[in-house]
C-alpha cells in the first residue's frame, strides 16, 4: 500500500516424503518444527512473517525488502537449515536436511495468487536444478 517493495519466499524441505517414510511421522514433525524454528530466528524485522504453507512448505513474507535483499536472506535461511545438521539418510547426494527456496517480488497490481505462483515456480526450478538452492522468479514488467 505504501509503495515499498514486498518479496515472498516459498521454502520446501527437500526429499521430505523420503525423510518421513524412513524416520517416521513423529520424527518428521520434529524436523519440521526445527526448520520452522530456524526460519523464525532468521525472520525478525517488523512485519516479516513465516507461515507453514502445506505439508513441508513454508512461506516467508518480506515487506520493505528488495529482491536482492530477499535473495540474500533466502541464502542465509538455506545455510541455517543446512547448519542444523539434521540427519537425512535418504537424501540423494547429501546426508542432512536441506531446503529449496523460490523468491518472488510483488509488483504493483499483483494479486497474492500471482506472486505466490511465481515464487512456487521458482521453488520448483530450484528443485529441478539440484535442490538445496535459491532461485528467483522473473518479475513481470507490467501486470
Amino acid at each position: 500500500a505504501d509503495g515499498s517493495p514486498l518479496c515472498v519466499a516459498l521454502i520446501d524441505v527437500d526429499h521430505f516424503k523420503a525423510y518421513n517414510d524412513h524416520y517416521g511421522h513423529v520424527q518428521g514433525d520434529q524436523c519440521l518444527r526445527q526448520v520452522a524454528q530456524a526460519l523464525s530466528v532468521s525472520v525478525g524485522r517488523e512485519g516479516e512473517m513465516v507461515a507453514r504453507y502445506g505439508g513441508e512448505e513454508f512461506a516467508v513474507l518480506l515487506p520493505h525488502t528488495t529482491l536482492e535483499q530477499a535473495v540474500e536472506q533466502a541464502e542465509r535461511v538455506r545455510h541455517s537449515i543446512s547448519a542444523l545438521g539434521l540427519a537425512h539418510a535418504c537424501a540423494p547426494g547429501g546426508q542432512h536436511v536441506t531446503v529449496s527456496i523460490g523468491v518472488a517480488m510483488c509488483v504493483r497490481g499483483d494479486s497474492a495468487d500471482a506472486v505466490l505462483k511465481r515464487a512456487d515456480t521458482a521453488m520448483y526450478l530450484a528443485k529441478q536444478n539440484g535442490r538445496n538452492r535459491v532461485e528467483v522468479a522473473e518479475t513481470p514488467l507490467f501486470v
